[in-house]
Parts: structure tokens; C-alpha cells; sequence
């Protein structure tokens, strides 16, 4: 894209993107909205850097991931313990001189997930140079108590030196996780804080957002709470960065919005009509919070759609019509559908 600076009536800098932007006169400026993305990088946050990060932006608390359970810090601990393509010499049976290329996977699987405990073990999978499995074994194994305490040893004797490290490093791991959360923890936070945003993706594969003017003030939020946390891993979020570039107000932009929209909503709603549609085939009885979560899943469609068509000053029919589809499929379910 190309992007240009211009001045608006009153003395601020509006960037508008795309070519042309720059003719347009500076009285006749308005916004739509803003261009929004945003990375972070593969760190870990301790929780209260992240919820102070939070109320120092002015996010709201709501949008801010549970509290660490020993569960989730064990699972992660130990997934963040595999090694891949651990270097194996063996005596070859079918070589003439010297060894065979090998290598080991050094992988974490569930043994037990249900109940008091939770079970994983360290598996050991050998490869050959062409990829055939020639070992796999279990010779480690973590457990976590009902009371939230872990161990870990060996079930084998002769492990690698690899697998050594592993154990060894398991119980500082689990400690580590139990007081910080991962990128992805981060990742959801600003999600939520972005759904409420009205967002409407300008990719299929995502990534690149356009947000209403109306909710500017949620958008520097986000942007605070980006900047506050950078504040505080310093080096650790080298890659974190979010940007909220102003678009000015023209026709191709709202097509193109438009366009993405009808995308959008046609995505959500065929998935709830799927999603309903499988509970009114099995004559499922549902929940009253199931029940609420998908119609309120449906009433925010319809939201989005009413903002939109408001700020592009236009209808978006196939909008509107698959948001149709998606609410009789809600009455639909309503009037056949038992709710426990």
C-alpha cells in the first residue's frame, strides 16, 4: 500500500492509505476509522506485569486471562520441554564402515488426564536417515498431584543426555509457568479487548483489522496496554508492536469494508447455523448458558451489522441476509430445544 500524509482543518496529521489520497483537500477530510495489527513476541509475562500493564492502560479487568491453574502450568511446563532431532550414533548392521546417521524426538505425551492426578510421560522416538521409526519408548514420566505439586523421573536406565537435562528441568519449569503467562495468554487478551471493538478482518487469513472511529478510545487502550507491557519485559518483546493507522473517508475504502464485512458475517453466521443446526438434529438438551452464548453470539451479528451499515451509509445486503438466516435458526432453537 501506498501510504500519504495530509493535513486536516484542524492542524492534525490524517494518513490515508492508498494511492490518490493525497488530492483529496484538506477541508473535505473525515475519517473512517483505523488500519490495526499487532504481534507479540514469544515471551512470558509474569501475571502481575501483565494485569498491571492492563490498569495502567485503562483496559477493562474483564478482558484479562484466568488465574494460572496448576494444570495449564503443568501442561505447559512440560510441552515447553521437547526437544526434536537429538543427534543418535548406532552401530550399523548393514553398513560396511562406520555408523548410522540417527536422531531422537524427545516428545511429551498424556497418560493420564482425568481424576485427582494428571500423568505425562517423556517418549524417546528414534529415527532413522530416512525418516523410519526405529524406537519408541517411554523414559520419563511427570505427575502432578490433586494437591499441585509435581515430580518427575526416570523410567529407564541409559538416558541421553538430553533426556537428563529434561527431568532436571521440569520442576523449575512448572515454578515458571505457575507465575507467568505465554504469548498466546497475551494474544487473547488483546482479542478480547479487540472483539469489543467492532473489528472486521481485511484478510481471510486475518492479522489486519479495520475498527470503527467510534471506538477510538478502546483502540489507544489496546495501544497503551501493548506499550506499558514493552515497558516491562524490555528485552523480552523486541518483536511486540501495535499499530492503529488513521483511514480517511472514501468510497473505495467503504466497498472494500464492505466487502470484508459481508465476508465476515457470512463466516460467523453459517458457523452458528451449523453449530445450532447439529443440537436441533440430535435433540440435544442444552444449557442455559450455551443457550445465551449463541444467541448473544447472534444479537453481536446483528450489532455489527446495524454499526456498519451506519457508519458506511449503506445497506449490506448479503449481510443482512445471512444475519437473517442465523436468527431463525435461533428461534428455530428456541421453540425445540430443551434448556436444562
Amino acid at each position: 500500500m501506498e501510504a500519504n500524509s495530509i493535513k486536516g482543518a484542524n492542524g492534525a496529521e490524517v494518513v490515508a492509505i492508498g494511492a490518490g489520497a493525497a488530492s483529496v483537500a484538506p477541508e473535505e477530510v473525515s475519517l473512517l476509522g483505523y488500519l490495526f495489527w499487532y504481534s507479540v513476541s514469544e515471551a512470558d509475562v509474569r501475571r502481575e506485569d501483565l494485569i498491571g500493564a492492563m490498569a495502567d492502560a485503562g483496559l477493562k479487568v474483564s478482558f484479562a486471562p484466568g488465574e494460572i491453574s496448576a494444570r495449564d502450568a503443568f501442561r505447559r511446563a512440560t510441552g515447553s520441554l521437547q526437544r526434536s532431532r537429538v543427534p543418535v550414533d548406532a552401530r550399523s548392521q548393514s553398513r560396511l564402515f562406520g555408523t548410522e546417521r540417527r536422531h531422537a524426538n524427545l516428545l511429551v505425551r498424556d497418560v493420564r488426564t482425568m481424576g485427582k492426578s494428571v500423568v505425562r510421560q517423556l517418549v524417546r522416538e528414534v529415527v532413522d536417515a530416512v525418516g523410519a521409526t526405529l524406537e519408541h519408548r517411554a523414559v520419563g514420566q511427570f505427575e502432578l498431584s490433586a494437591s499441585g505439586e509435581m515430580r518427575a523421573f526416570p523410567l529407564a536406565a541409559g538416558l541421553l543426555e538430553e533426556e537428563g537435562e529434561i527431568l532436571g528441568m521440569a520442576l523449575s519449569a512448572f515454578d515458571r509457568a505457575r507465575a507467568h503467562h505465554d504469548a498466546g495468554a497475551v494474544r487473547r487478551t488483546i482479542g478480547r479487548a479487540l472483539a469489543g471493538c467492532s473489528p472486521v478482518g481485511l484478510r481471510a487469513s486475518g492479522g489486519v483489522y479495520f475498527v470503527p472511529r467510534a471506538h477510538e478510545p478502546e483502540l489507544r487502550a489496546i495501544e497503551r496496554f501493548v506499550g506499558e507491557l514493552k515497558d516491562r519485559l524490555k528485552e523480552g518483546a523486541k518483536r511486540t508492536l501495535v499499530m492503529a493507522v488513521e483511514l480517511v473517508d472514501r468510497e473505495e475504502y467503504r466497498d472494500a469494508i464492505a466487502a470484508s464485512l459481508d465476508e465476515q458475517v457470512g463466516r460467523e453466521a453459517n458457523a452458528l447455523i451449523r453449530e445450532m443446526g447439529e443440537i436441533l438434529r440430535r435433540h440435544q438438551k442444552i444449557t442455559r448458558r450455551r443457550q445465551e452464548d449463541l444467541f448473544g453470539r447472534v444479537r453481536v451479528l446483528k450489532s455489527s451489522v446495524a454499526e456498519y451499515e451506519a457508519l458506511l451509509e449503506r445497506e449490506i445486503s448479503d449481510a443482512r441476509a445471512n444475519l437473517q438466516l442465523a436468527q431463525e435458526e435461533a428461534v428455530s432453537l428456541l421453540s425445540r430445544v430443551e434448556v436444562g
